[in-house]
């Protein structure tokens, strides 16, 4: 009874999400929205639903975290589940759209402009939620003293190359954004390798396949090399091929976007969130991929992937994810609002529906006030 109520609680959120987003898709200063036609389709609606699965994941950890002290896991499975496929599909979006780049520019890609762009899609918010990590730390007068410079100076140089750890005497630094940066440096990784991915696309497709197929084997490993775990890298991959076959099949696979693929790879797709413990298996991946190309082939899951809402959700969602942790933080432990340890956990999934909406006002701000303009300089 109580996974129903938690889940019915989710789907809630996601509703309420929805109707926020139709909102403010409506406000003149997202009129953009409406006349810049369609970029990516299906992909763009999806981005916001997966930044928000990861926002629910760190909301049900931090009832986990301070019951047992540990940053670990949610005890429901499906709550663990929803925030690594946000993680995996995320990747997947980024391996896509780069490959998909470089084949329909035939490898002659201005690396400038999009390093460029890169930096100044990625640092501006992040500096800003840096910012906010520091005024929460040193506002609190434990963390006043004993101040050594070139310490401070060396940890945060780690939060620059998205390495970060805790900062002064502060214990648990990452948390106070739900670690969310772990994954930036994957991203950036991927953007650095680029370059040599174009060379290798264009010199010998089977030296290419070769590679994948190394590449595939060597991570599936799950090695641990310097700050990188292998098997994400996995990820990158996929969203690649995706890109391929889109390329090169994309007329002939209209089948994709029907009602029938819809329901099939949704199907499969909740079928593992609820069964896998451990979404890094076989099974998990191959439903998260099959679910992916069918939405990078334009299926929209009967249309919700492209209504405004969605697609505002989407436009926002890098904001999302770096902002919901702190929103978080601040208010259980920060000002602690609510004793977490004096409430269950249905009671805790019961503010669900009511903090995604600060979680997406505070996104939208961010958005149009720190990320936008800091898009459109990087595009000059």
């Amino acid at each position: 009874m109580e996974d129903f109520i938690k889940i019915a609680l989710f789907i809630l959120m996601v509703i309420v999400s929805y109707y926020i987003g139709d909102k403010i898709a409506k406000h003149k200063k997202f009129e953009f929205l409406h006349i810049r036609g369609e970029r990516f389709g299906a992909i763009d609606g999806l981005r916001g639903y997966l930044a928000i699965s990861i926002f629910v994941h760190h909301f049900m950890l931090t009832w986990v975290w301070k019951n047992s002290g540990h940053w670990s896991r949610p005890y429901e499975i499906y709550f663990q589940n929803i925030g690594i496929v946000g993680v995996m599909i995320f990747f997947m979006i980024t391996g896509y759209l780069f490959i998909s780049k470089i084949i329909i520019n035939k490898g002659k890609i201005n690396w400038k402009r999009l390093y460029k762009s890169r930096f100044f899609r990625i640092y501006p918010l992040f500096l800003f939620i840096l910012l906010l990590i520091t005024i929460v730390i040193f506002s609190q007068e434990a963390y006043q003293k004993d101040i050594n410079l070139l310490n401070i100076t060396k940890e945060y140089s780690k939060w620059l190359i998205f390495h970060g750890s805790n900062i002064h005497l502060h214990n648990h630094t990452p948390l106070i954004i739900a670690g969310v940066d772990w994954t930036l440096k994957y991203e950036w990784l991927f953007y650095l390798s680029l370059p040599l991915i174009a060379i290798f696309l264009y010199i010998n497709r089977w030296l290419t396949l070769l590679l994948i197929i190394v590449g595939i084997y060597i991570f599936a490993q799950d090695y641990k090399i310097f700050a990188f775990t292998t098997i994400h890298l996995i990820f990158f991959i996929i969203g690649g091929i995706t890109a391929y076959l889109y390329n090169k099949f994309k007329q002939k696979a209209h089948f994709l976007k029907s009602k029938i693929i819809s329901i099939l790879t949704l199907a499969f797709l909740i079928k593992v969130l609820f069964s896998y413990r451990d979404m890094y298996q076989l099974v998990p991946i191959i439903a998260v991929s099959l679910f992916f190309i069918a939405i990078a082939f334009g299926n929209s899951m009967f249309g919700f992937l492209e209504k405004k809402s969605s697609i505002l959700l989407g436009e926002i969602s890098y904001s999302i994810y770096l902002l919901h942790g702190f929103i978080i933080y601040l208010l259980f432990t920060y000002f602690e609002i609510i004793d977490i340890k004096t409430v269950t956990l249905v009671e805790h999934t019961l503010m669900l529906p009511f903090l995604v909406v600060l979680v997406i006002f505070s996104s939208t701000l961010t958005y149009l006030y720190i990320e936008k303009p800091a898009i459109e300089y990087g595009r000059r």
